[in-house]
């Protein structure tokens, strides 16, 4: 359950710093900057330590999910337009990690 944890805290982190980057980008404010940088070193350091607890194949595939909450996050934080395509990629991704998962 701790390797799955790690995993996600690392999705997260990964997802989030690509939206605060993208944010300093917009607004040029420091504070976002370092931020996302922040988030950008933590991301490995949370999957290096799941990998204490699942195979490399399994993280790996679970960090593909990134996509998707970029996706959500852009839609919701940055108010990007979602077209057709990027949701069906998204679904797709979810269905395949889904699928493994299984």
């Amino acid at each position: 359950m701790m390797g799955y944890f790690l995993t996600l805290c690392a999705v997260l982190a990964t997802s989030f710093g690509v939206v605060l980057y993208k944010q300093y980008a917009i607004k040029k404010r420091l504070l976002l900057l370092v931020t996302a940088i922040i988030s950008f070193i933590l991301a490995p350091v949370f999957s290096f330590l799941a990998l204490k607890y699942l195979s490399v194949d399994t993280v790996y595939m679970m960090t593909s999910l990134n996509g998707l909450i970029v996706l959500i996050l852009s839609y919701y934080v940055l108010k990007e337009k979602v077209v057709r395509m990027q949701i069906l990629g998204a679904f797709l991704v979810f269905c395949g990690v889904s699928i493994y998962m299984v």
